[in-house]
């Protein structure tokens, strides 16, 4: 089980990498923001803090 978090900015490296994610970890929660950069935490940390409640309350 896991929570990842990824912006879909750059769609080349999204497509490549991060969209594969949830077919490879169990039990992932994927969360795709929308024109979020690679750095989305530090750039867009509301809607990061928007998931993690909802993935530890599992």
């Amino acid at each position: 089980m896991g929570c990842v978090t990824v912006g879909r900015e750059n769609s080349e490296s999204y497509e490549s990498t991060a969209e594969r994610l949830p077919g490879l970890i169990k039990d992932l929660m994927f969360v795709t923001v929308e024109g979020g950069p690679h750095d989305i935490a530090w750039t867009r940390p509301e809607e990061v803090g928007t998931a993690l409640p909802e993935f530890l309350a599992k």
